[in-house]
């Protein structure tokens, strides 16, 4: 009990973090993408310091979703994949990254490898656990990625205590790195916690733990020093019931969308981040009403809601909240579609609330310009994946 309080603890306090994180990502990201794109008015050596700056402000990012994901706070788009051809196109890019003295061998045992996941989350765990094996290989070595089904019968031993019995579908990660003692190894899944001696944040292998827990799966490791390192992770296989569906949401692609002329009411609290949505919206030619609070939002819809065709809202806003913000929206008469702009991490929960109020796509800051106008492109013609 203790332990789930310390976790909830630690969740709260994550996704608070990353509310005020994710704001102060937007503009830095925002703007850097909004320099680069001016293609050949720029010097090569601000194009380069530039690179570096939305490559750190990306790794920010991605730490905030380290963190997220420990904490079990970071949202999952669970849908229904085949792991084979996603293992298969995910070892042909690894291959083309990593050092040339570490081999990849990919075994995969005839059968069906259906699960619900999602890709994002799955292609993490690889990722996290490639980028350890290889820090453990210096001098080079061998990666084996295995995929295989196994059962385990009622009344049979399983790995973990609470293990349902019947069928998983069992990701074998294994590396002929440098291992790790016998001392270290029960606490490799904390957060914070590093065997590479002041290199990486130690959240690495918290972030898997995380993902494969919020996948229903459990997550087995063994090591012997000099030797190498393999992981087990079980995930539950996906149910006969699940009707195999489309991929419920498409990444936004980079090229730009303009509009034209639309008006688009922008309810904001943060200036930084209003000035910059304004900016990029005016760039790709629509007409933006900005409001830095909800009551300000509600009295420019009721003066020029037959001309608003789009709602950009901050959920978290002062005075009138996101949700009371829409309620007296509707009531106004306003039927257009509305896109939830956030930095909070959207739960279930949160998105099923979402879709009962009518938004139609919810957008996870830090958000690039080229996202964004996706996004309002799609929300335009209420074609939304949300995000």
């Amino acid at each position: 009990l203790h332990a789930r309080e310390r976790l909830a603890a630690v969740g709260e306090m994550a996704a608070g973090i990353a509310h005020d994180f994710n704001n102060l990502l937007t503009p830095i990201l925002g703007y850097v993408d909004l320099l680069l794109e001016q293609d050949g008015s720029l010097p090569e050596e601000v194009i380069r310091v530039l690179d570096i700056i939305r490559e750190q402000g990306r790794r920010a990012a991605r730490l905030i979703r380290q963190i997220l994901d420990f904490s079990r706070r970071g949202p999952r788009e669970k849908i229904p994949m085949d792991l084979v051809p996603f293992l298969k196109e995910l070892v042909k890019f690894l291959r083309r990254t990593i050092p040339e003295n570490i081999q990849i061998r990919l075994e995969i045992e005839p059968g069906e490898y259906g699960v619900e996941a999602d890709p994002a989350g799955l292609e993490q765990i690889i990722m996290n656990l490639m980028v350890n094996a290889r820090d453990a290989m210096p001098e080079g070595g061998e990666v084996r990625i295995r995929l295989y089904r196994t059962r385990f019968q009622e009344q049979e031993p399983r790995p973990f205590p609470g293990m349902p019995a019947g069928e998983w579908v069992v990701l074998e990660f294994g590396d002929t790195g440098v291992g790790i003692s016998p001392e270290h190894l029960p606490r490799i899944f904390e957060p914070f916690f590093t065997t590479k001696r002041g290199k990486g944040t130690g959240l690495g292998l918290a972030q898997v733990y995380g993902i494969v827990k919020q996948h229903g799966g459990y997550i087995d490791v063994k090591s012997e020093v000099g030797k190498g390192t393999t992981f087990w992770i079980y995930l539950p296989p996906l149910s006969k019931k699940v009707e195999k569906r489309a991929m419920g949401r498409r990444a936004p692609g980079r090229a730009l969308i303009r509009g034209h002329g639309e008006h688009i009411l922008v309810v904001e609290d943060d200036e930084d981040v209003r000035v910059f949505l304004e900016a990029v919206l005016k760039g790709l030619g629509y007409e933006p009403e900005m409001a830095r609070d909800g009551e300000e939002g509600l009295r420019i819809l009721k003066r020029k809601g037959k001309e608003i065709r789009l709602i950009l809202l901050d959920w978290v806003l002062p005075r009138v909240s996101g949700e009371r913000f829409i309620q007296e929206a509707r009531k106004q008469g306003f039927s257009g579609p509305i896109v939830v702009l956030t930095g909070y991490p959207v739960e279930e929960k949160v998105r099923e609330q979402f879709r009962a109020m009518g938004v139609v796509a919810w957008v996870t800051k830090p958000i690039a310009p080229s996202e964004l106008s996706q996004y309002v492109a799609q929300a335009l013609r209420w074609v939304v994946h949300p995000h």
